[in-house]
């Protein structure tokens, strides 16, 4: 076994795995995440036993229709004052000629994080909620700062290009859901796309913000200080809404949901005006709560029949997170008086 110590930019240059180092598979879908496990005589320092390397290239950065992938940017500029916890970054660079990067990174679940569809405690709920406001105050109403340039938008032209997808992998998408799933969901997320149009733009009540995009249970580290958030890979200046609609729907049981989804809504408001954004109603938030799960659909349409995701993934969202986010948006059809 080599016993030269190995610098976190070499780490981050390896294609393969270093002599002496055993590795873990964490992600091969959409790039390859990797965890390094380093001996004592590799370490850079004596306290970082393990690490997370994450390649995405070329072909797999560039590859959303709504957006490309900016993670790179995302650690290398807004990491340190985005408002939550997120792994340290250790070194970064650009891969490739086009929106490819390697980032190696602070690993903050080294017993193995979560993954797939687990739903939160309420505690647990409400510190997320709570690590939502303070991401989002950070950048609210300020996104068009310098700072914020890099980071892809939800206007016009990927408006467009949304539903130009949706449209088009409708098809394909409630083919999916009925072989995973069964006919009865595919019908009812039929006549949902069909009541909501989900091309349509909505009428956001709240300004931009910076956005998650992917903020459900297994992209969570809860400790003792507080909340980690992980997976920045679907970030984008949008509304707040939009990620609160994806973590209730992913990470709370439907019951779960209806009972506390008032009660984490007015949570989220509490700590957004603790932050200083304001002034701000509860009524707002709860409308564009309800726009963001129409942007909910159209992703799942998205990555779904496109078939962009590894294929237990998809069974994962068909079978468990799509009938919850129906009953999110039957919910607020009858919420609405419809």
């Amino acid at each position: 076994m080599s016993s030269e110590r190995l610098s976190p930019h070499e780490l981050l240059r390896c294609d393969g795995v270093p002599a002496g180092l055993r590795a873990r598979v964490l992600q091969a879908g959409n790039g390859r995440v990797l965890r390094l496990h380093l001996p004592a005589a590799r370490r850079w320092h004596p306290d970082v036993a393990s690490v997370v390397l994450k390649h995405v290239p070329d072909d797999a950065a560039g590859d959303h229709v709504f957006w490309p992938i900016a993670e790179h940017d995302f650690y290398v500029e807004l990491a340190d004052d985005c408002g939550v916890r997120v792994p340290r970054l250790y070194a970064a660079e650009r891969a490739g000629t086009g929106h490819g990067y390697r980032l190696l990174l602070e690993d903050l679940a080294p017993g193995g994080n979560v993954h797939g569809f687990l739903d939160c405690t309420l505690p647990e709920a409400e510190q997320a909620v709570e690590a939502l406001a303070r991401l989002h105050a950070r950048a609210w109403g300020k996104t068009t700062d310098a700072a914020y340039a890099a980071i892809p938008r939800h206007d016009a032209a990927s408006l467009e290009a949304m539903l130009s997808e949706v449209r088009r992998l409708r098809p394909a998408f409630l083919a999916r859901v009925a072989a995973a799933a069964g006919d009865a969901l595919a019908r009812a997320l039929s006549a949902l796309l069909d009541e909501f149009d989900c091309g349509h733009e909505p009428r956001w009540q709240t300004p931009e913000t910076l956005t998650h995009g992917d903020f459900h249970r297994g992209n969570l580290i809860f400790a003792d200080d507080g909340v980690a958030v992980l997976d920045w890979q679907a970030i984008r200046v949008h509304r707040g809404g939009v990620d609160l609609a994806f973590f209730l729907c992913s990470s709370l049981s439907s019951a779960g949901r209806r009972r506390f989804e008032r009660r984490l809504l007015a949570h989220y408001q509490r700590a957004l005006l603790e932050q200083g954004v304001g002034p701000l109603e509860l009524a707002a938030l709860m409308q564009d709560y309800a726009r963001g799960l129409r942007c909910c659909l159209a992703r799942a349409v998205y990555v779904i029949g496109s078939r962009r995701l590894d294929p237990a993934v998809e069974a994962g969202y068909c079978t468990h997170g799509l009938p919850r986010l129906a009953a999110a948006l039957r919910d607020s059809v009858r919420a609405d008086g419809g």
